[in-house]
């Protein structure tokens, strides 16, 4: 039986079935080669990260939220919503205030972050 890669990755199989298609295609491999076989077939098989990117995820998120709520606020206006307006317009300086708090917070601390106000 000839491993692949690509077979398994289709079925959707993970990091056992890797492992254990290597195996197969080298069924003599001694202790040393089975360590290779089980690190090869970790890389091979699709894993999550196990990490949050804070730099990039919450930056992007709280522009959007930001650009929404100022979307909002404009749209109220245009309608003629007054109540709308003045609640899409407090939560609009609330994400102001938030992100100036953050990048105050993170220069403290000697971190460079860029959100935007």
């Amino acid at each position: 039986m000839a491993w692949s890669s690509r077979g398994l990755r289709r079925t959707g199989e993970g990091r056992g079935s890797f492992y254990k298609g290597m195996l197969a295609a080298e069924p003599g491999a001694d202790d040393r080669r089975r360590a290779e076989l089980r690190i090869m077939a970790q890389r091979e098989a699709r894993q999550s990260p196990l990490y949050f990117d804070l730099t990039t995820s919450w930056s992007k998120d709280i522009s959007i939220i930001r650009a929404s709520l100022g979307a909002a606020v404009e749209q109220a206006w245009n309608e003629g919503d007054r109540r709308g307006e003045a609640l899409t317009a407090v939560l609009l300086a609330r994400s102001v205030r938030f992100c100036v708090t953050l990048n105050n917070a993170a220069l403290a601390q000697g971190v460079e972050i860029c959100i935007t106000v």
